[in-house]
C-alpha cells in the first residue's frame, strides 16, 4: 500500500514541479512542518501537515482538470 500511495505522490510531484515557483512553496511547507517537529509542537505539527496536504490535494484536482487522461 505504500509503494502505490508513493508512486501517486511521484506523479504529483512530477506534474506540479514545472509550475512557477511550486518547488519553493513545497520546500517551504516541508520546512515549516519539520520545524514544528524540532521544536515538539504536535499542534502546530499536525495542522502544517493537514494545510500542506490541502495544497496538495487542491493540486491534484487542478491536474485533474488539466489532463483528464491520466486519470481513469
Amino acid at each position: 500500500m505504500t509503494n502505490i500511495a508513493k508512486s501517486h505522490m511521484d506523479r504529483v510531484r512530477h506534474l506540479t514541479l514545472p509550475l512557477p515557483k511550486r518547488i519553493y512553496e513545497i520546500a517551504d511547507e516541508h520546512q515549516r512542518v519539520a520545524d514544528f517537529i524540532i521544536h515538539h509542537l504536535p499542534v502546530q505539527s499536525v495542522r502544517a501537515i493537514q494545510d500542506h496536504l490541502s495544497v496538495i490535494f487542491s493540486d491534484i484536482e487542478r491536474i485533474r482538470k488539466e489532463h483528464s487522461e491520466y486519470f481513469v
